[in-house]
């Protein structure tokens, strides 16, 4: 179900914006846009990962989500040129 008609139909929405795209850069944004001026809620991967874990003394999930954490910031490293990575050994 689309977005705005899933808010239409009285979901309260959110969109991970890093987790999807467009045929450009343009496109994405403007999609983005769009989707918050209808009242859609935008969030990274990384912020939901967090709201499930919700506390990292919550045991039972962590040790699946660490790796998770620790792929994904290689990953985008590889792809984003960051200068620091959260998990990375070799620092």
């Amino acid at each position: 179900m689309p977005a705005i008609q899933a808010l239409g139909e009285g979901y309260d929405v959110f969109v991970v914006t890093d987790a999807c795209g467009g045929v450009s850069a343009e496109a994405h944004d403007m999609a983005v846009r769009r989707m918050e001026q209808a009242g859609v809620v935008p969030i990274t991967w990384m912020a939901v990962s967090g709201e499930w874990q919700r506390d990292w003394a919550r045991e039972s999930t962590t040790n699946a989500l660490g790796p998770v954490l620790q792929a994904a910031s290689w990953w985008c490293a590889e792809r984003c040129d960051l200068d620091h990575v959260l998990f990375d050994p070799r620092r």
